[in-house]
């Protein structure tokens, strides 16, 4: 599956997400720029609510979502985390369904940002299915799923744009995790 994305929306998502999600620290890496022979930044994504760049995507993805509907996703955590806090701030129900092995603090934890977290399933792929399956028997529900629509990678290259205002020679930034393979932009604009 391929996912299109616009430069002129990542733009656009770095304007309107949400700010706590937004300026994350970054420090030049004196370890990782000795062994890498050139000056090497990292960004640090998990000074945030939940503590992820997954918050970018959804936050930007949940804008188009109306008030009233609810929303339906399979996580392993911070996906879930992600999608329940920005559902709670636009009036959006959230249902994540995890496999009954999920890490039971993320699942407290979603559940703690609003969501309604059903337990399915020994893995992801399975609540994943079931996921899906309750949205086909409840079509006034969205399914979301992480990576495969435009805005969640577009609300995560927002971390592009943030690193891109150093006038760096190279950058590269994930837009994506899982499965489809990542997405890359190489120096925006």
């Amino acid at each position: 599956m391929t996912v299109a994305l616009s430069l002129e929306n990542i733009g656009e998502a770095s304007q309107s997400i949400d700010p706590v999600f937004l300026r994350s620290p970054q420090f030049v890496s004196a370890e990782l720029s000795d062994r890498l022979g050139r000056e090497t930044v990292v960004k640090v994504e998990t000074f945030n609510p939940i503590k992820s760049f997954k918050g970018r995507g959804a936050d930007y993805f949940m804008h188009q979502v109306p008030s009233g509907r609810t929303a339906v996703c399979a996580s392993a955590g911070n996906f879930g985390q992600a999608i329940a806090y920005a559902g709670s701030a636009r009036g959006v129900s959230v249902r994540v369904f995890a496999a009954t092995t999920a890490n039971t603090a993320k699942v407290a934890r979603m559940r703690e940002l609003g969501a309604q977290v059903v337990l399915e399933g020994q893995d992801f792929d399975a609540a994943k299915s079931a996921a899906r399956d309750y949205v086909r028997l409840h079509p006034e529900c969205l399914f979301v799923e992480d990576g495969h629509d435009a805005r969640i990678s577009e609300g995560a290259g927002t971390i592009a744009v943030e690193l891109d205002r150093m006038h760096m020679d190279a950058l590269f930034a994930s837009l994506t995790g899982g499965d489809p393979p990542s997405r890359d932009i190489q120096r925006l604009g």
